[in-house]
């Protein structure tokens, strides 16, 4: 059993512990938590291969003179296939976030096994959503600057019944000015 003078001991060091944070604590004092930012994932899912039948639209987003005489830079394919044999709606959002200028919004009704495509020549970081409303599948991706580079990229998008996969690709080869930022990406 303890002894009242431990006891004593170890509550004094306990009061001096609280006193000593009183004045980093007082009232002009205020704790804040770190925001966290968390960006949407380049890709999410696995999509091994990317094979659609035939295309609903190809949209081609800005100038592509703007980047025509820029080895450096490249544009980014964007590729959406409805996988499967039943038609479906599609929710389709392209934004542009460095300019926060809405590209794309439209419910698309997808045929079986077909695509829509986009061309990017803009280099900026660019937010796609999805949504299908008949299963509540949503998927937010991130197309971000760094693609924008001399090599070739894509990324694409497969709308499976009650998932989303993606795959976003880059050649990854050695740009003429000495710089690759391209990624080449696959998760679940």
């Amino acid at each position: 059993m303890p002894s009242h003078r431990s006891r004593r001991a170890f509550l004094a060091a306990g009061v001096g512990t609280l006193a000593s944070l009183a004045g980093c604590l007082g009232s002009d004092s205020v704790l804040i938590a770190p925001k966290s930012y968390h960006s949407p994932p380049m890709s999410d899912g696995e999509l091994h291969r990317y094979e659609p039948e035939r295309t609903v639209e190809k949209l081609d987003v800005g100038d592509p003179d703007a980047i025509a005489n820029d080895p450096d830079t490249q544009p980014h394919s964007v590729g959406i296939w409805n996988v499967g044999e039943a038609e479906r709606r599609i929710r389709v959002e392209l934004r542009d976030v460095d300019s926060n200028e809405q590209i794309f919004a439209e419910t698309v009704e997808f045929p079986a096994d077909a695509e829509l495509s986009f061309r990017l020549y803009e280099p900026a970081t660019y937010v796609l959503r999805l949504h299908v409303p008949a299963t509540g599948v949503r998927e937010t991706l991130q197309i971000p600057r760094e693609t924008f580079d001399c090599n070739e990229s894509s990324t694409s998008v497969g709308v499976f019944g009650y998932e989303i996969r993606s795959t976003t690709y880059s050649q990854l080869l050695a740009c003429e000015s000495g710089v690759t930022t391209g990624n080449t990406t696959e998760s679940n």
